[in-house]
């Protein structure tokens, strides 16, 4: 019954608008766990953060390498995730089913899960969290996980800060001074983890500084120092462990071999399409010469090394394998490669939606050092699309990969779990998902014996 108070009366519009939502919601949740193996996500309370400033502060969030079962049969495993919220960093346990690292052939012997999903949602949401690490005074806009209890973080000044269990402030550091407003940072780390690079960009001056340093037993040393002018670079890459790759904000790709840069100058530069805004930078981590760039069209453009090594000129003319285009054109805010299969990928549109892609049917086509024969009439886009988008993870309305004061990663693909990707949105809310790309063996084997009986059936009639 509708009360006649004014204030709480409820249009009919409204009524009838629910009602819609409420059906649209049911016919969801029939549907949507089919598409997924595992999704869970929460909405964890920040301990002295208010809504309002959750939505402001920068988030990121990356899997740790933990796996962990509890040897109790009871078909779980556990995994974590490390999620900065300003210059604080929480960590969050992950159950999943037990199937979702099973590599073995005999998956129907897995025993069930024994968890009640929603139970634990229902406690995750209900309990107050305290960061786990604080840096103080610090904005963190990047966190680089080393181990299940070791991670760097980099803040929105350019220091660098090692964490590690055991103690809530940092263990090491690497502080920059800087007070101006307009400095771009970033860092990676080299395949064999035993080096740091970082870039700093003044976008008012145009000067860059890049540094790699040590990651190992005298961390925090620093290995090379360049200094650039008239260059911004907004990303920094390992292309593997003595080159690296910089997208700059002038539309050109520098590539440098950390051995041979004394003058600091580019061995190699590649000009990319003036008409294009790149926005992301990832190197295969598989493949060596493979490097990949997204662009605020919605493209995804891959690259060989050896092309623009060949070319004598500087700067080389873009010159690009093959590319993969996210849906309307959804500008592409962030990339991330599996350290698991050397086919699939992972991008992030500035709507927030996830697109994963597997690059086999490419693969297949051509060998690998016949690359470039890609670009010519062995493939089709329309064929790319169709056979490399595998899966599509909406975010809504509720994530934005390029919103203003966002940090640089808010998805992370797991470094051992195949296909498993978090995310953190604006309002800090995580997801924890892995999504399913084929078909499960038991509809296989449905489908095989289906298939060997009508071949029995055909057999005997003739």
């Amino acid at each position: 019954m509708i009360s006649t108070d004014s204030n709480n009366t409820v249009s009919h519009d409204t009524i009838i608008a629910n009602k819609l939502k409420n059906e649209e919601y049911k016919i969801w949740k029939k549907v949507v766990p089919s598409l997924y193996q595992h999704i869970t996500t929460f909405k964890p309370i920040f301990k002295n953060w208010t809504p309002e400033q959750i939505e402001s502060l920068p988030k990121c969030i990356t899997f740790t390498n933990k796996i962990v079962s509890d040897n109790n049969n009871n078909g779980i495993i556990v995994t974590s995730v490390f999620c900065s919220l300003g210059g604080e960093v929480f960590e969050f346990n992950c159950n999943l089913p037990l199937g979702a690292y099973y590599i073995g052939d005999k998956p129907n012997e897995l025993p069930s899960p024994q968890y009640n999903e929603h139970e634990i949602s229902f406690i995750v949401e209900e309990t107050q969290y305290e960061a786990k690490w604080v840096w103080n005074n610090e904005i963190i806009v990047k966190l680089v996980s080393l181990t299940e209890n070791k991670f760097l973080a980099l803040s929105k000044s350019g220091s660098i800060a090692m964490f590690q269990d055991g103690s809530k402030t940092p263990i090491n550091t690497i502080m920059e001074t800087t007070t101006a407003s307009n400095i771009i940072v970033d860092i990676d780390i080299s395949q064999d983890k035993t080096s740091l690079i970082k870039s700093k960009s003044d976008s008012t001056s145009k000067q860059t500084v890049i540094e790699i340093i040590d990651n190992e037993s005298t961390w925090g040393n620093k290995q090379v120092s360049m200094s650039l002018e008239n260059m911004i670079v907004t990303q920094i890459k390992f292309l593997d462990n003595n080159k690296i790759i910089g997208l700059c904000k002038d539309n050109r790709v520098c590539i440098w071999e950390v051995n041979s840069c004394d003058d600091h100058q580019p061995n190699w530069v590649l000009q990319l399409n003036e008409t294009l805004k790149p926005t992301s930078i990832v190197s295969s981590p598989f493949i060596e010469q493979l490097f990949t760039i997204g662009f605020d069209n919605g493209e995804i453009r891959f690259y060989d090394l050896r092309n623009v090594q060949a070319q004598t000129t500087i700067p080389s003319k873009e010159h690009y394998l093959f590319k993969l285009i996210q849906i309307d054109n959804d500008p592409v805010g962030q990339i991330t490669m599996s350290q698991v299969s050397p086919f699939k990928l992972i991008s992030m549109g500035d709507a927030g939606n996830i697109y994963h892609w597997d690059l086999e049917y490419i693969f297949g086509k051509v060998q690998e050092e016949d690359f470039e024969d890609v670009k010519g009439d062995i493939v089709n886009q329309n064929d790319i699309q169709r056979e490399c988008l595998t899966f599509f993870h909406t975010g809504g309305a509720r994530r934005r990969s390029l919103c203003e004061g966002q940090g640089v990663n808010t998805s992370s693909y797991h470094p051992l779990i195949d296909d498993l990707v978090t995310t953190v949105d604006q309002d800090g809310l995580l997801s924890v998902y892995k999504p399913c790309l084929g078909k499960y063996i038991e509809d296989e084997v449905l489908e095989e014996s289906a298939a060997a009986t009508t071949e029995a059936t055909v057999a005997a009639a003739e």
